[in-house]
């Protein structure tokens, strides 16, 4: 694991540790190369499963490949935990719903975490998509916190939003969003 991956798995970590620590059983959806999701199952030692549209894990988790966009097949309430880790803004604006409600299916709960959409981060993203797979989509729909609570409460999903706390050298700014599936 390179180190910039290693530092960004521990801020992470710490980050998630509020809402994460009381889960056993996790989906990580869009895990990617599987490196924060590797670091947070040893961090919190809770099983997991990893899930993406396209394998290139550089960590040998167990994976499920998403056969079809929107959708998670999974059964109804398989996973305490459903976590989408700056994942969302490379779903195309169609299957966000979707995809949010299946996530509410499967799960008892689901962690979002986004990027706040600055300029600098769009820049910043988009590079570091290329850097670590020239096969990842990139729909790019950063949205503003207050365009995801619109999104999630005409989603009808019961949401609660969390401060995240991160280093203040970072540079990137997140919010996150814990909701609890009915």
């Amino acid at each position: 694991m390179s180190l910039t991956q290693n530092i960004r798995a521990r801020i992470i970590s710490d980050a998630y540790r509020p809402w994460i620590a009381s889960h056993k059983k996790v989906l990580d959806v869009g895990c990617g190369n599987a490196v924060v999701s590797e670091y947070l199952r040893k961090q919190f030692d809770f099983e997991l499963l990893g899930c993406d549209i396209i394998d290139y894990r550089k960590n040998d988790i167990p994976f499920t490949l998403m056969k079809t966009k929107g959708v998670l097949p999974f059964k109804d309430k398989t996973f305490d935990l459903v976590l989408f880790n700056d994942v969302l803004h490379h779903v195309e604006e169609n299957s966000l719903c979707s995809l949010l409600d299946e996530a509410s299916r499967v799960g008892k709960a689901v962690l979002i975490f986004e990027d706040h959409p600055s300029l600098f981060l769009k820049i910043f993203d988009k590079l570091a998509n290329l850097f670590y797979s020239t096969k990842m989509p990139h729909a790019s729909s950063l949205k503003s916190k207050k365009q995801w609570e619109g999104l999630l409460q005409k989603e009808n999903l019961r949401y609660l939003p969390c401060d995240v706390k991160l280093p203040w050298w970072y540079p990137l700014r997140h919010y996150a969003f814990y909701i609890i599936a009915s």
